[in-house]
């Protein structure tokens, strides 16, 4: 390895924190009896608040605002589905400026394909993609 100056290091270091961090591990009292206490286990989030806002401008798109209103019975796009798809992004190491429209949709029928057994919402999904 080369030496590097300290901006280059700097740099590098920078560039460590932007990649999406693992998922770090808190503990939190779960009972407390006597002189003995039972700990719980509980995961953080690995989506950093920046993640959150990219996303939630990605939501403001005119293509997945319209895919939004159209699934109003929320068969194809709940909570829980729009959820999995932040969590992939932020797994799959994705920059803040990499939030796009045809990423958006390729995770949402990913997750409509792990979760859900409706095919036609996938296919809703599918006929955006072409």
């Amino acid at each position: 390895r080369e030496w590097l100056d300290e901006s280059e290091e700097e740099s590098e270091e920078e560039a460590e924190k932007e990649r999406a961090p693992e998922p770090e591990e808190t503990w939190v009292l779960d009972t407390l009896c006597g002189l003995k206490m039972k700990l719980k286990r509980r995961r953080v989030s690995p989506a950093l608040p920046k993640n959150y806002e990219a996303f939630n401008t990605l939501l403001e798109d005119p293509v997945v605002k319209r895919f939004l209103a159209w699934d109003k019975d929320l068969r194809a796009s709940d909570k829980y589905l729009l959820a999995m798809v932040i969590a992939y992004f932020s797994r799959a190491g994705l920059f803040s400026w990499q939030y796009q429209r045809i990423h958006f949709f390729l995770a949402l029928y990913l997750a409509n394909d792990m979760e859900e057994d409706d095919e036609g919402s996938k296919q809703a999904i599918f006929a955006l993609l072409s």
